[in-house]
Formats: C-alpha cells, structure tokens, sequence
C-alpha cells in the first residue's frame, strides 16, 4: 500500500525443527528475490507456471506479524493478509471500479486466488461497522454483498492500487477475519505409535485411562453420502499428556485432531451446529461413558459387533405320556460365540422361578432347538415355555407360550415402544412409523415388514431385518439406518407408488425389502 503496486517474490525457505520459516542473511535481511514481472505480468501466469512443472507445496511459512508497515501497533497485519481494507467510496467511484449500479458507501477489497477454478478473484465487498467492529454485509439469504470488480478496467490488483491514488482513498477501517484458528498448528505427525482393536470398548478404556475426554469426530456431507470419515481424539487437561488421535483403521497417533482433520481429509475441524458436516461429541474416560459412546456411534464395532441373540419358539408341542416336547430356532447368533440354548418352563406367566433346561450342543443360525419336560408332578393345568440364548453380555428370550392340554395359546407381553400412539386393529405409531408389535419382540412395521426389534433405555434401537440382518437407528437418525453386516448406512426411501426401497449409501444402489 505504501507504493501502491504489487509485489511478487521468490523467498528461500529452511525447516527448523520440523516448521518452515524464511531463510535470513548474515544482516537479518530475508534472502527473496522478485519473480519476473515480463514472464510472470500476474499471480495467474505463476500459478500456471506451477501447474505447468506439476509442483505441489511441501510445507508452509505461517507468520502473524507485520511485513509492510500497516501494522496499527496492536501486533495485527491489516494489509489484506488477515484483513481487509475499507473504503468510504462515492458512488461514481463504486460503479467506475465494477461496472455495476451501486450506492455511495462502505466497501471493502478482496483480492484473492480461488484454486477451484485457477483465476484470482478481486472483489469490492459491503462492509458494514457493528460494535466498532468492520463486518461483511449480508443479504436476507445470509450471502455477502459483493460484485465483482471490472476485469476490463481493472485487470490486475496493480490497475485497482493505482485507481485509488488517484482518487486520494485511504483504508477507515479493516474486515479482520481468520476462517482456521488452528492454522499454525504445525503439520501431523503420522508415525503410527500403536494400534488399538476398536470391536472391544474395554480396549478404548484402557488407553484412555490416563486422559480426561474422549471425543467422538465424525464428518459426511448431504453431497457426499458414500464417504464418511470418523476419529477419536483423546484429550486431558494436564498440558504433560499428549493429546492421541485413533483413526478408522485403529492406528494411534501422537497430535492435535485439528492437524490431523486438516492434513489427512483437507477439512476445517470446527463444530457449530448439527447442521455442519463436522461434528463432535465429548464422552467421559469411564466404562460407563465409553460403552455409551459404543450405543451412540456402533460404527466403531465395524461388521463383528455383537448383538443381542435371536431365537423363536415354536408353537404345537407334543406331549407324550407325562412329557411335553418343545422346540425352538436360532434366527440370528448376533455375532456371538459362545452361546447357551434352553428353555424356561414355568407355572407362572411371569416365569417367576423357572425350571431351565440347558440343550447341549453347537447351534447356528436355522439351527432347531429341541427338549422334553416332565410335568406331572405340577398342580396347575397349564404351562407356559420359552426359548432362550445368553453369555456374558445378552440374555435373549423367545414367544412366552402357554400350553393347556390340549391347546396352545400365546400371551401378551409388555410393549417394546411403550410411548407409541394406538391406532385401530391393534395398530400402532411412533418415530419408527406405523408398525404392529407381538410379545416375543417382533413388530410388522408398514415398510420394513416383519423385524426384532431391541430397544434401550436412550432411545437407539436395534432392529433385524430379513435379507439385511441388524440394522441401527434412533429418533434422530431415522430414516437413516446403520448396517452392521456391511459397515455402511442405508437410506429408508418411502415411495408414493411402489414399496419401500432402501438406498446404500455406501454402494450406491437401491435394495428391495422383502416383507
């Protein structure tokens, strides 16, 4: 500004200790030399100088003081860098520099190189003064007020630098903006440290033992469904901790996630809303904590995560002399090795006290279950029975049935969506939509069709779908559905003619449901 050109320099760079700074002379001057103005008339003809050579930067120089004197005394730079710089322009002078019609008033210069589409954009934008403070202006829609400045009249920032002396214009004040705080967070280092298997939330617990915040990241856009990045950063509050990032793939780092966001995906981590395409979520370093970030996010389980396991008990016992034969199916293992099968047997429709027979042996998925029981020494003239499956993390039951020799009948139990509004025939609705529920756990839900449906006390809920297994979702979430078997999200599509499709957001494609 205080020559009113622009200039254009080479400057020798030297890494110290892993961060780029200028190169100086024995005198403290910076070695830089001006880039050819006959071979290189505009910043456009250097970046397609570079584009030409395929060069790509292997660092950066990142600096927050002053080089050209504009500094006002406070430490900041108000030359365009980190700043832009306000006129008080007449409305002849706004319309001669954008060929537009504009009123006199306040406006700002940006000058900038969109790597987008490779041109150097020059704008002339409407600043306004709020609390003492230069702002942009914008419209109703929330979009600044800028116009482009004439290219024909103005067609390198040296042409707007001269207008302006001309016309005497000195900056009133200047638009301070930083759009990434954690810019000078340095690069990431990404040496991997260790690795850590995500499928067992006791692994995440042990390795944030030490550390007070784990927190969830995820980022996806509405434009880019079929890729979704996620990590963890885990944080403490004594400065004498390193800060650890786990990425996808359970690799473990030493960094900041801003670095990381920025250096492995190219994005801003910055969380404003549940609107932006990067969120975060901040859990405890307790077990308790730790498992419900497992229920909020299932993702970090990937395709093994174990689910409640499923069976179904059939219904026509035989009974035989003083026996009763009853068998059941194992629709789904969910993911679980070491499974228990057997039946409970009891005169009460609440099972108080069972009898449990344990039926020996290795069960997969459509694998029968079957056992007889001796009932003669009971007194009531009924029974009631069913199947279950448990180990250490699930306990599964099956249709309570009700034998009386010599029918069989099923009975009600508690509902699964207790908050659900009644409608006729049985019918019922919520969030999940319209959907029909049975006492051994299995709704009919209107576009799903018949699925098993496993609530918890937060509000998520775990469904198995036919051709589809265990899927995820929550009142927030719906009609986005998390598949377990392929890691991936599906889509609920709800199509005015036709069935209900589901849309893989991961693949790409559309899946029948087959009801």
């Amino acid at each position: 500004y205080n020559l009113s050109i622009e200039h254009r320099l080479l400057v020798e760079a030297q890494n110290l200790n892993g961060v780029w700074s200028r190169e100086l002379d024995a005198l403290g001057n910076p070695v830089a030399l001006p880039i050819s103005s006959s071979q290189f008339p505009t910043p456009e003809h250097i970046y397609q100088y570079i584009d030409q050579q395929n060069l790509q930067p292997i660092g950066y120089i990142v600096e927050n003081h002053d080089h050209n004197g504009t500094d006002p005394g406070n430490g900041g730079d108000y030359n365009g860098t980190e700043g832009l710089p306000v006129f008080n322009l007449t409305m002849n002078q706004a319309e001669s520099l954008t060929d537009a019609e504009l009123p006199a008033d306040n406006y700002a210069i940006e000058i900038f190189f969109d790597y987008d589409d490779q041109t150097e954009k020059r704008l002339l934008v409407k600043a306004i003064l709020v609390n003492g403070i230069w702002e942009r202006e914008f419209d109703s829609s929330g979009g600044p007020l800028e116009v482009h400045i004439s290219s024909a009249q103005f067609p390198t920032p040296d042409h707007i630098y001269q207008y302006f002396d001309q016309q005497n214009l000195e900056p009133i004040g200047f638009i301070l903006e930083d759009p990434d705080e954690h810019e000078d967070d340095g690069p990431f280092d990404f040496t991997i440290i260790g690795d850590i298997d995500l499928t067992n939330p006791q692994n995440l617990f042990e390795l944030a033992t030490d550390h007070d915040t784990v927190w969830f990241q995820k980022w996806s856009t509405p434009e880019n469904l079929e890729n979704i990045y996620w990590a963890i950063s885990i944080e403490s509050n004594n400065t004498n901790i390193s800060s650890l990032v786990v990425d996808m793939n359970g690799s473990i780092y030493f960094g900041n996630f801003h670095s990381y966001w920025r250096d492995a995906f190219g994005i801003i981590a910055e969380y404003e809303n549940e609107e932006s395409d990067w969120k975060e979520y901040a859990y405890d370093t307790t077990e308790a904590d730790i498992q419900k970030l497992y229920d909020d996010a299932p993702e970090l389980y990937g395709q093994d995560r174990p689910l409640p396991p499923i069976v179904k008990t059939a219904g026509k016992p035989v009974f035989k002399n003083n026996f009763i034969y009853v068998s059941a199916y194992v629709e789904s293992d969910g993911n679980n090795p070491n499974l228990e099968f057997g039946f409970q047997l009891s005169d009460s429709i609440f099972f108080d006290q069972p009898e449990e027979i344990i039926v020996q042996g290795n069960f997969a998925e459509g694998d029968l279950l079957e056992t007889s029981f001796d009932f003669s020494y009971l007194e009531a003239n009924r029974l009631y029975y069913r199947a279950f499956a448990r180990n250490s993390l699930f306990e599964s039951f099956g249709t309570k049935k009700r034998a009386r020799l010599p029918e069989i009948e099923k009975e009600k139990e508690l509902s699964l969506f207790p908050g659900a509004v009644k409608l006729e025939d049985g019918w019922k609705e919520n969030w999940l939509g319209v959907f029909q529920e049975y006492p051994n756990g299995w709704i009919y839900q209107l576009d799903l069709g018949w699925c098993y449906a496993s609530p918890d006390s937060s509000g998520n809920v775990w469904l198995w779908v036919n051709d589809h297994g265990w899927v995820w979702t929550n009142e927030a979430t719906w009609p986005y559905l998390y598949r377990n078997q392929t890691a991936s999200w599906l889509y609920l599509l709800i199509r005015q003619s036709g069935p209900a499709v589901f849309f893989d957001q991961m693949h790409g494609s559309f899946m029948h449901l087959n009801k």
